[in-house]
C-alpha cells in the first residue's frame, strides 16, 4: 500500500510539473478536486481548482523554469505528504515586486 501510494503522490507531482512546463493546465483536474483547498493560498486567489489554475498562470507568468522537485514522500495509514522545493527564475513581476533575474528556491511540505 505504501509504496503504490508513494508512487500515485509522485505521479501527482509529475502532472503539476507538465502542467507548470506547459501552461496546459487542463490535465490539473486528473489530480486536483474542482474543490480542492490550498492551505497556503496567493492573496486573493479564489476557491478550488479554478483559484489554483489561476494562481499556477500567475507563477508561470513571472517565474521561468519553474519546476518542482519532490525529496520525500511521506505515507503513514490514509495520509500523504511530500517533502519539494520549488525552483525557478524571477523574470518577471510576483506579488508586486519587478523581474529581478534571480534565481529563486523555496522549500515546504
Amino acid at each position: 500500500m505504501a509504496t503504490g501510494t508513494r508512487a500515485a503522490v509522485a505521479r501527482r507531482y509529475e502532472t503539476l510539473n507538465a502542467a507548470l512546463a506547459s501552461g496546459d493546465f487542463g490535465p490539473l483536474a486528473s489530480v486536483i478536486a474542482e474543490d480542492a483547498t490550498d492551505h497556503n493560498p496567493a492573496p486573493g486567489q479564489a476557491p478550488g481548482l479554478a483559484g489554483i489554475r489561476r494562481a499556477v498562470g500567475e507563477l508561470r507568468a513571472s517565474l521561468s523554469d519553474l519546476r518542482l522537485e519532490v525529496s520525500e514522500i511521506i505515507v503513514e495509514k490514509d495520509r500523504a505528504a511530500c517533502r519539494i522545493a520549488m525552483t525557478a527564475t524571477h523574470t518577471g513581476t510576483f506579488l508586486g515586486i519587478p523581474a529581478t533575474g534571480r534565481k529563486i528556491r523555496q522549500e515546504g511540505i
